[in-house]
């Protein structure tokens, strides 16, 4: 679902949660396994604020 929302250009904010460990093999965070044609057609993002929650940091991102 999230991958189909991001190719519909239907987010216009990330809030990721990131955690001091890893997991090992999983699912990707986005898309749908579709690649963009080209490095100017990837959707850009900035960073609207960072902040730690525990040993938790917590990333929101916006469209530029």
């Amino acid at each position: 679902l999230t991958g189909a929302m991001m190719n519909d250009d239907l987010i216009d904010e990330w809030l990721l949660y990131l955690a001091p460990m890893f997991l090992g093999d999983g699912m990707p965070v986005v898309g749908d396994g579709r690649a963009w044609p080209s490095l100017g057609d990837v959707p850009r993002w900035r960073w609207k604020d960072q902040s730690m929650v525990g040993e938790t940091m917590r990333l929101r991102l916006g469209r530029r």
